[in-house]
């Protein structure tokens, strides 16, 4: 089996029968600097893998020390859902992208912004914990974000999550995330 690009919208498969699949490029690792150095998942972010961390998204991490650097790599042409094989159609990108720091952001882990959702990203290293805890994380995290900056009552929180809110398996080893439609959260 064999891969080749065909400009940016399809990819091409040579097998006993040609197919053609939509590429949705990411960026697998985006994360800052852990105290350990290590690059798996967890609060910084990490190798994350989540297929919706691609053009126009918008990562907010949290900032563990002073002079924390940030890693942005493992480029994906194509990756199905929680990363089911370990691996994506694995490729190399040009990112163009800016850094804004914001302190006093208090954040416990990874957020994401897209043109239609904000989203929870519950980070955990691979094989350390259930995806159910992972849910908890993000979870957790999406009720203090509509609290915080959305100004709703916790209830009402829970309530947005339980009617709209959408989790993906970011990996199948340990992460998931939350997902909110823009368009279903009050104006503020």
């Amino acid at each position: 089996m064999a891969y080749h690009r065909r400009g940016e919208s399809d990819l091409h498969q040579t097998h006993d029968s040609a197919r053609r699949m939509a590429l949705r490029l990411e960026n697998g690792a985006i994360h800052g600097h852990a105290r350990d150095g290590t690059i798996f998942p967890g609060a910084y972010g990490g190798n994350m893998d989540y297929n919706r961390i691609g053009q126009g998204a918008t990562v907010w991490l949290p900032v563990s020390h002073a002079g924390g650097l940030l890693f942005i790599g493992d480029a994906h042409a194509l990756q199905g859902d929680g990363e089911p094989n370990g691996t994506g159609v694995e490729t190399s990108m040009d990112v163009t992208f800016t850094v804004t720091l914001r302190k006093k952001a208090a954040l416990t882990g990874p957020r994401v912004i897209t043109s239609d959702s904000i989203i929870s990203v519950g980070s955990q290293p691979e094989f350390a914990s259930s995806l159910d805890r992972a849910l908890r994380l993000a979870t957790s995290d999406m009720v203090e974000w509509l609290v915080k900056d959305y100004k709703m009552e916790p209830w009402a929180a829970h309530l947005l999550i339980s009617y709209q809110g959408r989790y993906d398996v970011v990996t199948v080893a340990g992460s998931m995330a939350l997902r909110i439609p823009k368009a279903e959260l009050p104006k503020i």
